[in-house]
C-alpha cells in the first residue's frame, strides 16, 4: 500500500494483474482488492490455476501467451511465479507500454529469485519494485508503529494517573466527610451527657462550651484529614484512605476489611492479575474476507 501511493493518489477502481497462482501473489492481491482495487487479472503457465485463483477474487484467468497483450489493461502487475529465471524482460514490458499512452504500470517482485528483470525499471513510467523494497517500507513502518506506541503509552500513563488520582478523591471526599460526622456525634453525646450532670447553664455558658468543644474537634481533626487529602494520588493513596477508615471504625464488617475499597482497588489494577487468555487463532479463509 505504501508504494502504491507512490505511484497513485488512490486505487480505487484500478486493476491487477497478477502472475502466478502462488500463496504470496493471492494474498498480495488480496490486500490490494481489499483497499480499492476493481479487477483482478490471473496469468499463470497452468490455465486451471489462474482461473481457480480468478474465481476467489471475481477476476479473469488469461492464457500466459497474452501476459503482456493484457499488460496494456493493468496499473499493477504482481509477479510470485517459482521460475528460476527473469519471466519478464525489459523489451516485451517496453512493447506493452507503447499502448498505453503514459498511464504509469506498478510493478513489484516478490519472487525469490527474481521473476522481473531489474532493467524493467528503467521504461518509462514503469515503477519496479521488488522484495528488498516491501522489507524496507515494512521495517520503515515498524520504526514508526513503536515511535507512536510510546507516545501513546506516555499518554496512558498520563491519563491513568489523573483517573487514579480522581477515583481516590471520590473515596478520600466520603470519608473526611463520614469521620467529622462522627466526630460531631461523639461531641454533641458526651455534650448532651455534660449538660444533664452541670444542669443550670446560662445561654451564653451553652454557646461557650460549644464553641470550645468545636475548636477542639476541628483541631483534632484538621491535620489528620488534610494529610489524608494530600494523600490523594500517592502510591500508598489507598492505604492511607483504608486505614482511616478502619481506625475510625467507619466499616463494620466480622473481618475486619474494608469492602468498599474492592471495586476501587479492581479500577486502579491493583488486583492480582490474572493470565491472559490464548488468542484462538483463525485460519485464512477461501473467500476474500477483508
Amino acid at each position: 500500500m505504501e508504494l502504491a501511493r507512490k505511484v497513485f493518489d488512490s486505487l480505487e477502481g484500478r486493476t491487477i494483474l497478477i502472475l502466478g497462482a502462488g500463496k504470496m501473489s493471492e494474498l498480495t492481491a488480496k490486500h490490494l482488492v481489499c483497499n480499492g482495487v476493481a479487477s483482478v487479472l490471473v496469468a499463470n503457465r497452468t490455465y486451471e490455476r489462474a482461473q481457480e485463483l480468478a474465481e476467489r477474487f471475481e477476476g479473469e484467468a488469461i492464457r500466459y501467451d497474452d501476459l503482456y497483450e493484457r499488460m496494456r489493461d493493468a496499473d499493477i502487475v504482481i509477479s510470485s511465479t517459482a521460475a528460476t529465471h527473469y519471466v519478464v524482460t525489459k523489451d516485451r514490458v517496453a512493447a506493452a507500454m507503447r499502448g498505453r499512452r503514459g498511464d504509469p504500470l506498478f510493478v513489484i517482485d516478490i519472487a525469490v529469485p527474481r521473476d522481473i528483470d531489474p532493467e524493467v525499471n528503467d521504461v518509462n513510467d514503469v515503477f519496479l519494485y521488488d522484495i528488498d523494497d516491501l522489507s524496507g517500507v515494512v521495517s520503515s513502518n515498524l520504526d514508526e508503529r513503536m515511535r507512536e506506541a510510546e507516545k501513546a503509552e506516555a499518554i496512558i500513563a498520563e491519563e491513568m494517573s489523573a483517573f487514579e488520582a480522581w477515583l481516590e478523591s471520590m473515596e478520600v471526599v466520603p470519608t473526611v466527610a463520614a469521620i467529622r460526622a462522627k466526630a460531631e456525634a461523639i461531641r454533641q453525646a458526651e455534650l448532651a451527657k455534660a449538660y444533664k450532670r452541670l444542669g443550670g447553664l446560662t445561654e451564653k455558658e451553652i454557646k461557650t462550651v460549644e464553641a470550645m468543644t468545636s475548636a477542639i474537634v476541628n483541631k483534632m481533626l484538621h491535620g489528620p484529614t488534610n494529610r489524608l487529602k494530600q494523600s490523594v494520588g500517592e502510591d500508598d493513596g489507598v492505604m492511607y484512605i483504608e486505614a482511616a477508615r478502619h481506625l475510625y471504625g467507619l466499616d463494620s464488617n466480622p473481618d475486619g476489611k474494608m469492602p468498599h475499597l474492592g471495586f476501587l482497588r479492581t479500577l486502579l489494577g491493583r488486583t492480582e492479575k490474572r493470565e491472559p487468555e490464548a488468542a484462538s487463532g483463525t485460519e485464512t479463509g477461501e473467500t476474500l474476507g477483508c
